[in-house]
């Protein structure tokens, strides 16, 4: 599998974004282009920032890999910018 995953801006594939948005979500949060790996202080910030917080922190969340036939399914959205 590895080498044959999708691009995504965060975590949303990129077909499901469009670019104006891509672009207006960089233009208030200019330091996405600097993020070069993971960081667990970044996630917790912009979890804190999130319409979610601190309500996620109730519920447990199953990560785990989807099938290509829940892929294109609607699923509970971390971030909301």
């Amino acid at each position: 599998m590895e080498g044959n995953a999708d691009l995504t801006f965060g975590p949303v594939p990129l077909g499901t974004i469009g670019l104006s948005k891509i672009r207006k979500i960089i233009e208030e949060n200019p330091e996405i282009l600097s993020i070069q790996n993971h960081s667990h202080k970044k996630a917790n910030e912009y979890l804190k920032k999130s319409s979610c917080y601190p309500k996620i922190l109730e519920r447990e969340i199953d990560f785990r890999m989807r099938g290509d036939e829940e892929n294109n399914a609607n699923g509970l959205a971390l971030v909301s910018f």
